[in-house]
């Protein structure tokens, strides 16, 4: 009987099948590692979903570096403290009640010193609404300033929206503060920035602008009186003089429309109030 003929496998064989197990091993491997980098993504935010202000802008991996503190929102609330106020409330003459937590205002968790210029006046904004909110506290209980603000971005530009609203024995007013960055070099936008971004040009903007004004719902409410000309002209020369003194206040809102806040002048009342006028 013959013996059995010894298998001869050619170099050549063996260093391909070695390759292939190679392969095959480094394929297993690699999804083994993204299915639990799913997973644990999955785990954490079930729904696949951005938290907060980051629901309407997915922030690219070049612009989280750009982040201050890299677990928050681009935007969030600044978490100043005053005196130990915290919890600390008081109900009006006219029932109404006001917290100390009724004082919001945004903490800009952007890397750069226009950004954090910014923070040390809106830090300075919530001491002095604090300082305001202790006295009313602790003595008359006739009047309130509260705040909060709202955030949009449109064509990388971020833009931030401070309401500081006040009353008590007069009608409430209102009073805005307002930021913009842009968000590829985290610089401060100046105003002609911010309309040239959406295609608006120096030829055409306060000829829109004073369009606007002479057409707000304010003045408005005032067409029918004999002199409301010198009220519209008087509105329009506060925009000529903040835009020449570069303390003009704007934002691009939700449709990305440019918005000025203009001090508007009527007949009645204090005489002026601070409106937001939209440029269409």
């Amino acid at each position: 009987m013959e013996g059995k003929q010894p298998i001869k496998i050619s170099l050549a064989t063996v260093i391909c099948l070695f390759i292939i197990f190679t392969l095959i091993v480094a394929l297993v491997g690699m999804w083994c590692y993204y299915n639990l980098i799913d997973n644990k993504e999955e785990s954490k935010n079930p729904n696949n979903e951005l938290s907060g202000f980051e629901q309407n802008y997915i922030v690219s991996d070049e612009n989280e570096t750009k982040k201050i503190d890299e677990s928050n929102d681009l935007v969030y609330d600044a978490e100043y403290t005053y005196d130990n106020l915290a919890g600390k409330s008081y109900t009006s003459e006219f029932g109404e009640t006001y917290s100390f937590e009724d004082i919001v205002v945004p903490y800009i968790n952007i890397k750069s010193e226009d950004a954090t210029k910014a923070n040390n006046e809106i830090e300075q904004l919530f001491e002095e609404l604090a300082e305001k909110f202790k006295k009313e506290l602790e003595s008359t209980k006739t009047w309130y300033a509260i705040s909060n603000y709202k955030t949009f971005i449109n064509n990388e530009v971020l833009s931030i929206v401070i309401t500081l609203e006040t009353g008590g024995t007069d009608v409430e007013t209102y009073e805005y503060y307002t930021y913009n960055f842009d968000l590829n070099t985290l610089n401060k936008l100046s105003y002609s920035a911010v309309y040239e971004n959406i295609g608006e040009n120096s030829n055409n903007i306060d000829s829109k602008a004073k369009d606007a004004i002479r057409n707000c719902e304010l003045l408005s409410k005032f067409s029918n009186e004999a002199n409301i000309n010198t009220y519209i002209n008087k509105s329009i020369e506060n925009y000529e003089y903040s835009v020449k003194d570069n303390s003009i206040k704007y934002f691009l809102d939700n449709n990305g429309e440019l918005n000025i806040i203009v001090n508007i002048e009527v007949p009645v009342g204090r005489g002026h109030f601070e409106e937001i006028i939209t440029i269409k």
